[in-house]
This record gives C-alpha cells, structure tokens and sequence, in this order.
C-alpha cells in the first residue's frame, strides 16, 4: 500500500512539474537552450526534494560502520537459565545469537534493570540518533552495553509517517536491520 502511495505522490508531482514547465518556464527559455533547461528543471524537480534522503543514507551507513559493539561485563552470577550457563558465562557469541535468545523468553526482564540514554549525533542531512542501552543487576553492576543508531530519514520519510527511528537502524557491530520496532524499544 505504502508503494502505491509513493507512486501517486510522484506522479502528482511530476504532473505539477510539467504543468510548471510549460506554464512559466517554457515560454520564458530561449528556442536553442530549452532542452538543456528542461532536462536541468527535471532532474532539479524531482531530485532535489529528496536529496537529504540519498545524502543522508551514505551518513548513516558510515555512522553504523563506527558503532560500538555490544559488550558485556560478566561474568555475573544468577544461576542457570537461558542466558547464562552454572558458572555465570554468557551463552551466546554474538550479537544476533543475544538477540534470538533476548526476543524468545522474556527471563531478561526478570534479571536486569535497563537504562536506555538517548543522544542526537547527527542533524545534517538526516537527524540520526544513538541510543546506549546499560543493563545491570540488583548490585547496581553494569552488565551489558550495547548501542542503537536509528534516523526516520529525510524530511519527506518523516513527514508520510516514517517516524524518528523508523527507516534507519543498526545495532551494535554496524548490522543494519529493517524492523518494525527497535530491540531496545521493548524493554523497561
């Protein structure tokens, strides 16, 4: 749906550019010069709008590439589980294996007090913000750290309901990921 949607949008625009064109600038372009014009009145026309977009997604895919990882200060004693084995060692390597077992049991909540902080890092030519997730135990001892880059793109992906997090994001480690609701969001 949201396809056809940006297809009618296009369209329309591109309908108002022509009728631009031939209105006032057209008659206002000398004969020799008007396909030049025209070709540049196009491209400015149905580029410019979203130069922030393709601008903006060079920014974040180096922005990503620079997160920190995930880490993890352990080892934390709070017995057997899904997490951690006998000897409080972590059971998973990485950061999607983490995540697998993070979205299949909701034991985590029952473990950690999380701490979500928020900070903009970028505001040209898209707003991207980075948010640095801590969990720690009853202790008050930092378990986890991992990081959240997310930007909702240019201005006209917000402004259709894209959202300040929606269309870009990565976790630690630089994995870009298309999701519908950021990891960290689900947590306390």
């Amino acid at each position: 749906m949201s396809g056809v949607l940006v297809l009618v949008v296009v369209g329309l625009w591109t309908v108002i550019g022509r009728w631009a064109w031939k209105s006032y600038l057209r008659p206002r372009v000398a004969d020799g010069r008007r396909r030049w014009v025209g070709l540049a009145f196009a491209v400015a026309w149905l580029v410019l709008p979203v130069t922030d977009e393709i601008l903006g997604a060079y920014q974040f895919r180096r922005l990503c590439a620079e997160i920190p990882p995930t880490r993890y200060y352990g080892p934390i004693a709070v017995g057997p589980g899904a997490f951690f084995d006998e000897e409080g060692k972590r059971r998973w390597k990485t950061s999607d294996e983490f995540a697998r077992i993070r979205l299949a049991t909701d034991e985590w909540e029952q473990l950690w007090n999380w701490r979500t902080e928020e900070v903009r890092i970028a505001s040209w030519p898209m707003i991207v913000f980075q948010a640095r997730v801590c969990a720690s135990n009853e202790t008050g001892r930092m378990v986890i750290e991992t990081y959240f880059r997310g930007s909702g793109g240019g201005w006209i992906n917000r402004g259709i309901g894209g959202g300040m997090l929606g269309s870009y994001q990565c976790l630690s480690k630089g994995v870009i990921r298309k999701m519908k609701k950021p990891l960290y969001l689900t947590q306390r």
